[in-house]
Formats: C-alpha cells, sequence, structure tokens
C-alpha cells in the first residue's frame, strides 16, 4: 500500500520538479544571453534571445526545453510550422556567446549586439536599383519592436511622386511583432514607424527584410536582403541626430528662424552653404569612422544632406514678391544651377528633397502671371469639335459666349447674344444644362489647360524625359485626388500623347477602371449620408448641431472637418480604418462634415476611402448650413477634429488627428469613463 502511495507521489511531484527546473535554466539561460548576438566574420545578425522566443535569422522560435549545467545550455526551439532546432550555447564571457545549432560541424563564436552592428569589411560598387518607372514591385518588412506600449500601427511612409500614395499601415500584434508590404514604382526613401520608432531607411523593390528595434534603448538591427546598407543607414541616422546643426529646443528653432526671415536672399544662400559644408564634414566624419561603407550608403548621405539644403533654397522663392516680379539674384541662382541642378540623383525618388527641389526649380521659372480658363471657351472648342452635340442656333450661341469671355465684351458680341435670346429666351438655360450634363469633363479640361499643359512643356525643357512623364502623370493623380470620379474618355484621348512612358500611361487607365468600378459599387451605409434634409431652411447653427448630436447621446463623438480639396485632409484618412479597428466595441461615432464638395466627388471619396461603418455618418450641408456650422464652432482650418462628450458638450475643439491615434484613444478613453 505504501509502495502504491509513494509512485502515485512520485507521478505528481516528477511533472512538478520538471517543469520547476526548465523554468530554473531558462531563467539562467535569459540571464546570461539575453539580447542580440552576432557573427564578427560577416557581421551576420543571427541570434536574439528574449523572454517569450528566440530570434534566429530574422524568424521567431517558441522555446521547448532548455537544460542548463552551469554556463552551458541546451536549448529546444520549436517554430510555429513544427520544425524543432537544438542549440548548445556556452557563455565565454559578457560579451561572447559559442553557439553551435545542431546543423553545423563547428562551434561560432558571436558577440553581443551594442545598440548598432560594428562596421563592415570589403567593398561594393552596387549601385541603387532603378526601374525606370516600368512596373510596380513590393518590399515585404517584418520585425520586432521591443518595448512597445502603444496601440498604434506600424507605419511605412515612401513618397510616390506620381499617384501620392506614401503611407502603409500594419497591425503590431501583442508580443510586439508587425509583417507589412509596400508597392514601390522605384528605390525610395522611407520614413518606418514615424513618431515612435522614428527610423529614415531606403527601400528597394522585391526586397524583404527583419527589422529589430528597441524602443527603450534604441537598439536596431537588420537581417535579411540588403542588410548591410540597411544596417549601415540606421547608424548613420543616429549618428546624423547625436551630431547634427539642428536648433535643440524650440526657442533656439524660433531664433533661427527670425534670423532667416531677416536676411536678404544672397545671405541667406551663404548661410545655407555654410550649413552645407557642416553638414558634409559632419558626415566624413561618420564615412571615416565606419569605413569601408558601401558605395550605395555613401551616395544616399551625399544626396540627401545636399538636397536637405537644396530644397530650402527653392523653397525660399515663396518669399519672392511676385507683384514686383522679383527673382533671384544671378549669384543665388549660380549656386542653384551649379551645386544642385546638375547634381543629379539617380534614381530621382532616392531622396525625397530632391523632387521637392526639382518641382520648386521648374515652379521657380514658370509663368507667374494668373491664367483663367473659361467653361464657355471649353464647351464652345468641343461643340466645333462635335465631341458634344448641339443645334446650329446652340452651337452659334455658345461661340457668342467663347468670344465674349476670350477677347471682352465687344459692343457686337453683346448685341448678337441680345438679339438671339429675343428670338429664342431658352438658349442661356440650354447652354446651362449642357454645361451641367458635362461638368466632370469640362473641369478635367479645364485643369489640363490650366497647369498639365504649361507644365508640361516647362518639365521638358528642365527635367529628363523620364521625370517629365512622372511629373505629368503626377498632374493627372492630383486632379483624380481631388476630384476621385471617372476621367472622361475624350480627357484621357488628349492627355495620351504627352506621355511616353507606356507604363505610367497603363497605370492612369488601371486607376481610372478602378475608379468607374467604384463608382458602380453601393454604398452599405447609404442611409449613414445625410444632407439634413429636415431642417433644409434652418440656418441655426445650434439647432443644427443639436439635431446632428441628439441621436449620439450617450457615446463619445469624434468630429472631422474636411473637404477632397484639402491634401492634409485626405493624407489623414489614411489613418483612420486602423483608428476604427482600435476603437471598435467602444461607443464612439464618427462623424464627417464636407466642406464644399460635390456630391458624386463626396460619395467616391466615401467608397475609396472605406470611411462607412455602423457608428460613421457623414454629412454634405449646403454652403450657408456648412457656414453656420464652421463659424459657430470656430474651424478656421481644414482638417479640424473636435470631440464630443456622452452629453452632447463639445469638450476639445482641437483634438488630436487620426495619425496622433495614442493622444487620441487616450483622449476617447478619458471621455467615456466619465
Amino acid at each position: 500500500m505504501k509502495a502504491i502511495i509513494y509512485l502515485i507521489t512520485f507521478l505528481f511531484i516528477t511533472p512538478n520538479i520538471a517543469y520547476s527546473q526548465h523554468q530554473t535554466s531558462k531563467e539562467a539561460f535569459l540571464n546570461a544571453c539575453l539580447g542580440n548576438w552576432y557573427l564578427p566574420s560577416d557581421n551576420s545578425w543571427d541570434y536574439g534571445f528574449f523572454e517569450e522566443f528566440t530570434l534566429y535569422k530574422g524568424e521567431r522560435w517558441n522555446y521547448g526545453s532548455v537544460l542548463a549545467n552551469q554556463q552551458n545550455y541546451q536549448i529546444e526551439l520549436l517554430s510555429d510550422n513544427g520544425q524543432k532546432l537544438i542549440l548548445s550555447v556556452k557563455k565565454d564571457n559578457d560579451s561572447t556567446l559559442l553557439i553551435n545549432n545542431g546543423n553545423s560541424q563547428k562551434e561560432n563564436s558571436y558577440k553581443k549586439v551594442d545598440k548598432f552592428l560594428p562596421p563592415y569589411s570589403g567593398e561594393d560598387q552596387q549601385k541603387f536599383y532603378d526601374s525606370k518607372y516600368s512596373h510596380i514591385d513590393t518590399a515585404h518588412i517584418r520585425g520586432y519592436l521591443r518595448n512597445n506600449t502603444s496601440s498604434a500601427p506600424y507605419k511605412i511612409s515612401t513618397y510616390d511622386r506620381i499617384t501620392g500614395e506614401y503611407n502603409y499601415f500594419a497591425d503590431v500584434d501583442s508580443l510586439g511583432f508587425f509583417d507589412i508590404k509596400v508597392p514601390l514604382l522605384n528605390t525610395h526613401q522611407a520614413y518606418l514607424d514615424w513618431g515612435r520608432s522614428t527610423i529614415i531607411d531606403v527601400l528597394e523593390p522585391n526586397e524583404s527584410y527583419f527589422i529589430f528595434h528597441d524602443l527603450k534603448t534604441k537598439e536596431t538591427i537588420v537581417y535579411g536582403d540588403n542588410a548591410r546598407l540597411h544596417n549601415e543607414l540606421v547608424a548613420y541616422i543616429n549618428y546624423t541626430k547625436n551630431n547634427n546643426i539642428r536648433p535643440k529646443s524650440e526657442e533656439d528653432w524660433d531664433t533661427e528662424k527670425t534670423l532667416k526671415e531677416s536676411l536678404g536672399h544672397d545671405a541667406y544662400l551663404n548661410l545655407m552653404l555654410s550649413h552645407l559644408d557642416t553638414l558634409r564634414h559632419i558626415d566624413n566624419i561618420f564615412i571615416h569612422e565606419r569605413a569601408p561603407l558601401l558605395e550605395r550608403t555613401k551616395y544616399y548621405i551625399a544626396k540627401n544632406t545636399d538636397f536637405s539644403i537644396g530644397s530650402d533654397l527653392l523653397q525660399r522663392r515663396f518669399r519672392l514678391d511676385n507683384s514686383k516680379q522679383e527673382r533671384f539674384s544671378s549669384y543665388y541662382m549660380h549656386h542653384v544651377d551649379s551645386i544642385f541642378y546638375r547634381n543629379e540623383t539617380l534614381p530621382a525618388s532616392l531622396v525625397r528633397e530632391y523632387f521637392t527641389f526639382l518641382t520648386d526649380y521648374v515652379g521657380y521659372h514658370s509663368d507667374k502671371k494668373g491664367k483663367i480658363i473659361y467653361n464657355s471657351i471649353i464647351l464652345n472648342d468641343l461643340v466645333e469639335r462635335e465631341q458634344i452635340e448641339a443645334d446650329d442656333t446652340l452651337k452659334k450661341y455658345i461661340s457668342v459666349l467663347a468670344r465674349l469671355d476670350s477677347e471682352g465684351y465687344a459692343s457686337k458680341d453683346i448685341k448678337e447674344r441680345e438679339s438671339m435670346l429675343a428670338v429664342d429666351t431658352t438658349l442661356q438655360t440650354q447652354f446651362m444644362n449642357l454645361l451641367d450634363t458635362h461638368t466632370n469633363l469640362i473641369e478635367q479640361l479645364s485643369r489640363k489647360k490650366l497647369s498639365l499643359d504649361d507644365e508640361n512643356i516647362l518639365n521638358r525643357q528642365y527635367l529628363s524625359p523620364e521625370l517629365a512623364d512622372a511629373f505629368y502623370v503626377q498632374g493627372v493623380f492630383e486632379l483624380i485626388k481631388r476630384n476621385p470620379i471617372p476621367l472622361d474618355p475624350i480627357f484621357l484621348k488628349e492627355i495620351s500623347p504627352h506621355i511616353q512612358n507606356p507604363f505610367l500611361k497603363q497605370l492612369i487607365t488601371d486607376k481610372n477602371q478602378q475608379l468607374i468600378s467604384l463608382s458602380n459599387q453601393e454604398l452599405k451605409y447609404q442611409e449613414h449620408l445625410i444632407r439634413t434634409n429636415h431642417l433644409k431652411n434652418s440656418k441655426d447653427a445650434d439647432e443644427l448641431l443639436a439635431s446632428i448630436l441628439e441621436p449620439h447621446k450617450g457615446k463619445v463623438v469624434y468630429i472631422d472637418f474636411w473637404g477632397t480639396w484639402c491634401a492634409p485632409c485626405i493624407t489623414e484618412m489614411s489613418y483612420v480604418p486602423s483608428l476604427k479597428k482600435t476603437t471598435e466595441g467602444m461607443e464612439v461615432v464618427y462623424i464627417y462634415f464636407a466642406n464644399h464638395t460635390p456630391q458624386n466627388t463626396w460619395q467616391n471619396f466615401i467608397k475609396d476611402k472605406k470611411l462607412e461603418g455602423d457608428n460613421v455618418f457623414h454629412y454634405n450641408l449646403d454652403n450657408d448650413q456648412q457656414r453656420a456650422i464652421e463659424i459657430r464652432l470656430g474651424v478656421n482650418g481644414f482638417p479640424t477634429y473636435m470631440l464630443v462628450n456622452k452629453k452632447g458638450e463639445f469638450v476639445h475643439y482641437s483634438a488630436p488627428r487620426p495619425s496622433q491615434q495614442t493622444q487620441l484613444i487616450t483622449e476617447m478613453k478619458k471621455l467615456l469613463s466619465q
């Protein structure tokens, strides 16, 4: 009987002893080996040992058994797909581990990473990949954010000059892992997780890498494609943060701004060129200390530094007095031309400020005189080419109106118009109906004649054919961005000869097909698009607001004043899906007030940006009602965000933006708890 009791006791106690030993061994192992380890012979970052998992060659492995014998450890690692890896680890000293992973016949000596990987050895003359804007590829970035306390998604920003799209998001899971894919037309400067990790990098199409970033220690390491390039760049960015010449406080920023504004243009040029010399000197110290660097790393450093100054010099053009036709001196433009304009960057998308510089360079040389394109002139041209039908009488009437608008109000034309109206009083109505019927085409052709055509001439004068195409297509996408409705076939036919690049031409065709499909889609929450018809005669802001907010009492309301014509508004919209996902299950309502936005544009934009939901409501009021509400609430700019508490009271007239998700969620939770 005693033997049976002893056996039962043994069966219950033994697993607990084994578990306890495993825990003790694991704790001993982590105390000795916690952190990232690299192979000094080639700088490969192979291992990262952490509390819940191990990183091995950019992949996460879970702990199985852990056995310890003083400073020797045997670690069983398990992958999510069932693979097993056995590691033999010996602690040599505080900064060295001897590791055999079972796949190798020999033991390798690994060093502990000290914030960044040390300098690499060997030369590499490879240049950055340049697609010449011939296709779209994808960069795949996975990573681990250590010591992350924020619910915000991981964001990568790459300013695509052509499509204007540049923000891409991925959720960060509870352990700190994320997985994000970024479509690229070319090699791009990229901003990784700005505001939290704040890393500047360069992404090449088709590459895939894993990045580790510790938000507490700022340790940053990359494994995978182009690992050496990325590791050199993160070390460079950290170096310049600590050794730059930027003001260190808000007061210093104000002092520098005041100084620059007080200087004449040539004195400002001299100051900025002295800054450039200092920045280049700082770069050279880094390059010397980290030698040898990749040629790509040195190329990026040089271009990024140069155009951080070059773009500032040409942004100065907005301080010129256009009423006096003020221009920069020949001395000023000689330096701009010789140091920057002739300093070509390939690919042009490598440095964001290079595009800014080129845009301002072309803009500086453009004709600043105002230009007006009348709808009557465009309509007359379309009618004369028989692209729009009109009977002979209406055709003649439109021709008279076009002459009045283009040549001035000559008495003979005024008399002819009055004579025609005396015979047929419906002509003006017919004219207006024709304008309304073809309003989208006329707006698109107006944009083409007002800016696209003139800009194209200048672009082809000052830019390479490749960039001239890119800038022209960017102008078309800008039109779509402001008014996301299908492009008229006549407009498409007219712009086609101005684009030589077949891929970019197809890019517009594909985007237009998306817009056509979008227009044909039904809104899921059509009833949430509201025009306050029940209050159509009211101009009382308080009455309107009370009616709008009454159904949402007991919930926190986030209000967004926006317009499709507002670029910052559109940028912020890209953060909304993540915000809505984070607030799922919370008693939060989103209300959008569209300012001066046409009905069809409004609905297409909502569908395109996925701004629907059972807790999302859109208002497109008439101009008088919208203005009354904006005046009542003190809306002075767009976008403007406000928060309303559960009682229906406005408590924040300048609430955090969707991009400031952590601050915004904190404010919402405070109001929900009240």
